[in-house]
């Protein structure tokens, strides 16, 4: 089990208000001190060791020393298209020694190509930043902010659309933020811990009227048995956290780590979807489907995974 505070409890999802900045976007930088298992130079892309290839990593405890979320490696394919956290490094760190690393931000970042200001870029293996997006599977992480070779000014979003909060001061690894929040169980039968379900966007439920944020008749705050044609639109899907009775409030996860019910036999990596009339995820991921976990371990059953149940990782397989 691998679960931890929630931000915040509320009914159904909401969309929280921020102060308004008086100059325009600004961008906010997210460091972490991480454990370098490669000789790292000042500018290269990184990769979070959730696979856990190297050694010295065994586990994926958040904080862990030998974590999946304190220790990074070079970039893989395998790692880049299946949406793995990226990072740049704001320092050169000796090999299996600790550092500091952008997980997003504005960072000068090491190039393949040369850039004119807007690039979209993405990572490659080589620790470096490309221009050519020529595979599906390719995800845009960055933006150019300026013209140039080499090194240069970029803006970078590691988690692929920004899932989690990185916490202030530079804390140990990356952290994933919780995200809970309270619904009605509309699925017709008592829910369990770790059963997947999706929010009502479609209204279908009878008691789900309204679109009304925090209102808890609307589509944000109840949930029914995951649909195909939900899985293909790519709506939120969240997890249980407690069991709930049919038509009763209970707690779903709907961002963060947490213990989902899986249809098969999974992976340490493995992408997750969800499943048509059915409370589980399922690494048999359709071209038409989002993928919306990844496989924190390995097993059947009840298993821990990261969740982003809005939006997913990376859109559409």
């Amino acid at each position: 089990m691998n679960l931890l505070p929630p931000i915040i409890l509320r009914q159904g999802f909401a969309v929280s208000g921020a102060p308004i900045a008086d100059k325009g976007l600004q961008p906010q930088n997210r460091d972490v001190r991480v454990i370098a298992r490669t000789t790292v130079n000042l500018g290269e892309v990184l990769m979070f060791d959730m696979a856990q290839t190297n050694g010295s990593v065994a586990s994926a405890t958040i904080g862990a020393s030998d974590g999946s979320w304190r220790n990074v490696i070079n970039p893989t394919d395998a790692g880049i298209a299946a949406g793995y956290p990226l990072c740049v490094a704001t320092e050169a760190i000796v090999l299996n020694t600790e550092g500091v690393v952008r997980v997003q931000g504005v960072v000068d970042a090491n190039l393949n190509d040369t850039l004119v200001l807007g690039d979209q870029l993405h990572a490659l293996s080589s620790g470096l930043l490309a221009k050519a997006l020529s595979a599906v599977n390719q995800r845009v992480v960055a933006w150019a902010l300026a013209s140039g070779t080499t090194k240069q000014s970029v803006y970078f979003d590691g988690l692929q659309g920004g899932m989690g909060a990185v916490q202030h001061p530079l804390p140990t690894g990356l952290q994933v933020a919780n995200v809970d929040i309270n619904c009605t169980n509309r699925t017709g039968t008592t829910m369990v811990i770790g059963d997947v379900v999706m929010l009502d966007m479609v209204q279908a439920d009878g008691a789900t009227t309204n679109a009304t944020l925090g209102s808890a008749t609307s589509c944000w705050a109840n949930v029914l048995v995951p649909t195909t044609a939900a899985i293909v639109a790519g709506l939120p899907l969240c997890v249980a956290l407690e069991a709930t009775v049919n038509d009763a409030v209970g707690q779903y996860r709907i961002e963060g780590i947490v213990d989902a019910k899986m249809a098969g036999t999974n992976v340490l990596g493995d992408d997750l979807v969800g499943v048509n009339a059915a409370l589980t995820f399922d690494k048999t991921v359709a071209a038409t489907e989002h993928v919306f976990a990844v496989a924190l371990e390995a097993g059947t059953g009840v298993l821990s995974c990261w969740l982003r149940g809005v939006g997913g990782f990376g859109g559409a397989a």
